[in-house]
């Protein structure tokens, strides 16, 4: 995926976004929080640097979103949307 810029920080969540937006001129400043799957409270201390409130009751949601879309896939791994510290 391709970020269509136009912001004033873009942050690039996983290694594919980060690879994949590496050389792209439409992003002003680019903040990669990669890592697979992400570390959770790495994530939330770069996202709060920055300036970002994190409610986690909607991240949660958010995650348990990705995993009910993606569940039915072949290739799905539980491990990739959380890490081996985290309650699954």
């Amino acid at each position: 995926m391709q970020s269509q810029g136009g912001y004033e920080r873009t942050f690039l969540l996983g290694q594919c976004m980060v690879k994949g937006n590496r050389s792209n001129s439409k992003i002003r400043l680019s903040i990669p929080i990669a890592g697979r799957p992400l570390s959770l409270e790495d994530m939330v201390n770069i996202l709060r640097e920055n300036g970002v409130e994190v409610d986690m009751e909607d991240h949660l949601g958010y995650r348990k979103h990705l995993v009910e879309r993606y569940q039915s896939n072949p290739q799905f791994d539980l491990k990739d949307f959380f890490s081996s510290n985290e309650n699954l």
